[in-house]
């Protein structure tokens, strides 16, 4: 048996990363950042990344292509946007009501 070497290279193409999960994360980061400053511009930027992020892992195993774990952080920070900005608008809610 001859021994055989390997070269290196590899006849398979890398993956490509899926847009909507990179979009989704973005928007969640900033709809997280954006849910203290300005909370309406907040839950906007949530909602459309979980819309983003949720769409991304269904083409990702569809399509086979990888940017599942930017799509779940994606997800992440996007709820945590929903959820600052209902928490903040309701804390300034019952301060006006005071």
């Amino acid at each position: 048996m001859a021994h055989q070497q390997e070269t290196g290279t590899s006849s398979e193409t890398p993956l490509k990363t899926n847009g909507k999960s990179i979009t989704a994360l973005v928007l969640g980061v900033v709809g997280l950042v954006s849910s203290i400053l300005i909370p309406l511009a907040g839950f906007a930027l949530g909602l459309v990344g979980l819309i983003l992020g949720i769409l991304s892992i269904r083409e990702i195993k569809r399509r086979g292509e990888s940017g599942k774990g930017l799509a779940i952080g994606g997800i992440a920070c996007s709820v945590a946007a929903l959820v600052l900005t209902v928490i903040l608008m309701a804390l300034a809610a019952a301060m006006l009501t005071l």
